[in-house]
């Protein structure tokens, strides 16, 4: 009850306090615990799908960049777009597995849910993601090279410019954008 009295801050004149926005995120952590296996798998798996958005229209656009600008110059301007799928992940509230690695820790930290739960969640999370991106990436790449979108030239140079770098500086990159 007083942790819902806390959450339940809602004075708009001020700035919420910070103890107020950790408890919503654990309330809300602690829902997204109560939900069916079915319903975080389809909700990942919808992820999966909304962040290869950001996949598509990267290539998309350095395809066309590509043609009139140096590939250097295509693959920085086209790498921008990145956030997009991230965007649309937030905006449809699926679940992501790097959006949900720490909010959902919180509850198992103040020990109101047990370790094997967050885990299990995180597997069925992860799974949903990757099984998502998967088949987004392959039905884009299929339509995508037939409709000429962009070719397998432009798919080619940028996995090349993005697996060129050694495997400590991708796997930095990884931590960092964790």
């Amino acid at each position: 009850e007083t942790i819902k009295k806390v959450a339940s801050d809602d004075n708009l004149s001020q700035a919420k306090s910070y103890a107020s926005i950790l408890v919503e995120q654990v309330i809300h952590a602690k829902e997204t615990f109560k939900r069916s296996l079915g319903s975080l798998f389809t909700s990942a798996f919808t992820a999966g799908l909304e962040i290869g958005i950001s996949f598509f229209v990267i290539l998309s656009a350095f395809a066309l960049l590509n043609d009139v600008l140096p590939s250097r110059y295509a693959m920085v301007l086209s790498s921008l777009l990145y956030p997009i799928g991230f965007i649309i992940v937030v905006i449809g509230q699926s679940l992501l597995f790097t959006e949900q690695t720490s909010l959902l820790s919180l509850p198992v930290l103040n020990k109101i849910e047990p370790l094997h739960k967050l885990l299990r969640l995180w597997g069925i999370v992860i799974a949903g993601n990757i099984v998502g991106g998967c088949i987004f990436a392959a039905l884009m790449i299929g339509l995508g090279l037939h409709m000429h979108l962009f070719t397998d030239h432009a798919i080619d140079a940028y996995a090349e410019h993005i697996l060129g770098f050694e495997w400590w500086v991708i796997f930095g990159s990884a931590v960092l954008a964790g």
